[in-house]
């Protein structure tokens, strides 16, 4: 198990480093080719956000690693892993936290998913967001979370 998750932590990595420097090569290129000016904005929070995202794709990797160990089965962690940020969430969100506390409350920054997702962002976040090292704390405090239990489940199940 400890190999696998260094190695899946790893691969996440990765691949979160080489989208992003592909998808940095290609804007340059194509903005480039407009004439347009590649203007950084401010370059230490860019590279905080750069560095966010790569960090972001690493958990969310242990997070499906998490989940899989938890339900056996790829056919039920993947859409897990995939529909739950996108539609679970926004439904807590927008049923449970905006019906008891109003919609501007400050819950929505502790849903995991929506904390974990704000790494790469760029700009004032205001007081709905946790900081990027909060959120980053945060969903990793989460994650550990998910790997442990399923880890524990991995070695309760199997021989």
């Amino acid at each position: 198990m400890a190999a696998k998750l260094v190695v899946t932590t790893l691969f996440g990595v990765a691949m979160g480093l080489i989208s992003q420097l592909i998808c940095f090569a290609a804007a340059k290129v194509i903005l480039g080719a407009r004439d347009v000016a590649i203007g950084f904005g401010h370059p230490g929070e860019n590279l905080s956000a750069f560095v966010g995202q790569v960090v972001l794709c690493g958990l969310f990797t242990l997070a499906g690693f998490g989940l899989g160990s938890m339900l056996r089965q790829p056919a039920g962690a993947i859409p897990t892993l995939l529909l739950w940020p996108l539609i679970g969430e926004g439904v807590i969100g927008s049923l449970v936290i905006v019906s008891i506390w109003g919609t501007d409350s400050r819950a929505f920054k502790w849903l995991p998913f929506t904390a974990g997702l704000s790494l790469p962002s760029i700009g004032d976040r205001g007081t709905q967001a946790l900081s990027r090292v909060g959120a980053g704390i945060y969903f990793g405090v989460f994650v550990s979370i998910l790997v442990a239990i399923g880890w524990y489940l991995v070695e309760r199940r199997d021989a």
